[in-house]
């Protein structure tokens, strides 16, 4: 399923058109949006309700580095994981199959690491845990912005994979 900005869904390919793979580097890659953006996002994507790509940048990169959409220009479709996931919309299940895309990046996963050890961690007590994730990041408000992203992630990464599993062992 592709979904062209100008109000036209397409079905078919365009020939020629190379899409935007999935961000290859995940140790590098820095969530830029909080998980329940992601989520709306995603949700609105599949039912075409996205009207501005400038808008939702930000979300549109962190789902193509989780690998569940690809988008050229300003035309984005579905990966094969994307449609996968899009059928778990409303469901506990999005939440687990986007937080395990978002473990396989090491600055989340690196938060959930700390948050999974210390889950009453202070942000500031997560941030001086993390200063080694984010050192790379000059910009003093980047890095708060970044930290703050990283303790969404870590937090909802958390509830849906960790305390899930718990819970279904112990059943």
């Amino acid at each position: 399923m592709e979904l062209d900005f100008n109000g036209r869904l397409n079905t078919d390919l365009k020939k020629g058109l190379k899409y935007s793979k999935q961000y290859s580097n995940k140790e590098s890659f820095t969530p830029q949006s909080r998980p329940q953006h992601i989520i709306e996002v995603f949700s609105n994507v599949v039912n075409k309700e996205i009207s501005s790509f400038k808008k939702y940048y930000h979300e549109l990169y962190d789902l193509k580095a989780f690998g569940l959409i690809e988008y050229y220009g300003q035309n984005i479709r579905l990966t094969e994981r994307g449609i996968k996931a899009s059928k778990k919309i409303g469901t506990p299940e999005l939440n687990r199959l986007i937080s395990n895309e978002a473990l396989r990046t090491k600055k989340i996963g690196e938060a959930v690491k700390y948050f999974s050890n210390k889950p009453s961690a202070s942000k500031k007590e997560f941030e001086d845990a993390l200063t080694d994730v984010i050192s790379g990041i000059s910009s003093k408000i980047y890095k708060r912005q970044t930290i703050k992203i990283l303790f969404e992630w870590a937090k909802f990464v958390y509830s849906s994979v960790v305390i899930d599993n718990f819970n279904l062992k112990s059943d």
